[in-house]
């Protein structure tokens, strides 16, 4: 019993080794770690917010069809295109940040073997503090040029949007 206990224990410690070292699943424990209370916390906020905007919203449609009836009837062909280029561009967002899940494990390993008393030294030792430090900063430049594009592409489209909207009001 003892030896087949043993080889039972060296199976799954080479079991738990290989799930640590797949790349895939160090991604998908790398998401489950990041804060999932802050997720849910950001979601009752943006849930909100998105009601707030939705009841503002509707408030202003009363007051536009109080005074005009017809506005809806001009107003609403504009709304859909809207509705879809924003959604648009969440599943865009959201797939830049599922994809950027390794890139950020690099992140934070740079950034612990900069910052982790036991490395440090090896650190320094060997000079390797400017070569992971350009990588981080090389990484951080990747994020941040996606995040102006997807900025610049929702500024764009909404003032496009707004635009069209006033234009067609008018």
């Amino acid at each position: 019993n003892l030896k087949i206990t043993a080889e039972i224990l060296e199976h799954a410690a080479r079991l738990e080794v290989a799930f640590f070292e797949d790349s895939r699943m160090r991604e998908m424990i790398e998401r489950a770690q990041r804060g999932p209370a802050d997720h849910c916390i950001k979601f009752v906020r943006e849930t909100e917010g998105a009601i707030t905007n939705l009841l503002q919203a509707l408030g202003l449609v009363g007051i536009l069809v109080a005074i005009e009836p017809l506005i809806l009837l001009v107003l609403a062909p504009s709304a859909i295109p809207y509705l879809f280029f924003h959604w648009r561009l969440s599943k865009r967002s959201y797939l830049e940040e599922y994809l950027r899940t390794p890139k950020r494990r690099w992140t934070g390993y740079f950034v612990s073997l900069l910052t982790n008393r036991n490395s440090v030294t090896e650190i320094k030792l060997l000079g390797l503090a400017p070569f992971l430090i350009e990588k981080f900063r090389f990484l951080m430049r990747q994020f941040r040029d996606q995040d102006r594009l997807l900025h610049r592409q929702s500024l764009g489209g909404s003032s496009l949007f707004a635009l069209a909207t006033t234009v067609a009001f008018y």
